[in-house]
């Protein structure tokens, strides 16, 4: 054996070698994307359940959320404002997690889970008549994120009526 077949055998085991740690670099890059992943998933279900236990943390929330989610009675103006305010961050995060979720930095599990959150706030009495539909001189990034939540209900509300006809 001569030291140039010698040199080809060295060269192909460094080929070999290469191979080898990009395939290596390549597992890492997967692991760390799936860790982003859960931790990205993670922080937005602790923001999500902080503020749910925030609004029902004590009797008089839960019974605001109560009144407002089911109209079992009339809401002072107050009242009103607080409950936009709790929708308009609700459907905030909802829209960060469908962001996240499209962009695949979300499982779809916890999406699902948050979406069905986002539905009863939409499918309550007191967001239809808050939502509504949008005035023709919104900017059109409004009017996209109306149209999606508007097709939101309107999923929501198929759904439920599939439930009930087939009496889950």
């Amino acid at each position: 054996m001569t030291l140039e077949e010698i040199s080809y055998i060295g060269q192909a085991v460094a080929a070999v070698a290469v191979l080898v740690s990009l395939i290596a670099v390549y597992g890492q890059l997967q692991q760390n994307n799936k860790i982003a992943r859960a931790d990205l998933t993670h922080s937005i279900w602790l923001n999500a359940g902080g503020m749910n236990l925030s609004l029902y943390d004590t009797p008089e929330k839960a019974e605001l959320m109560h009144r407002a989610l089911y109209a079992t009675a009339p809401l002072t103006e107050p009242e009103k404002l607080r409950l936009r305010s709790v929708i308009s961050v609700a459907l905030g995060l909802h829209e960060a997690a469908f962001n996240a979720h499209k962009r695949g930095f979300m499982e779809d599990g916890a999406y699902k889970a948050l979406e069905q959150g986002a539905r009863l706030y939409l499918l309550s009495p007191f967001c239809s008549t808050m939502v509504g539909k949008p005035p023709p001189r919104w900017p059109r990034s409004r009017l996209c994120r109306a149209h999606r939540w508007d097709r939101l209900r309107q999923q929501s509300k198929t759904t439920n009526a599939r439930r009930w006809r087939l009496g889950s």
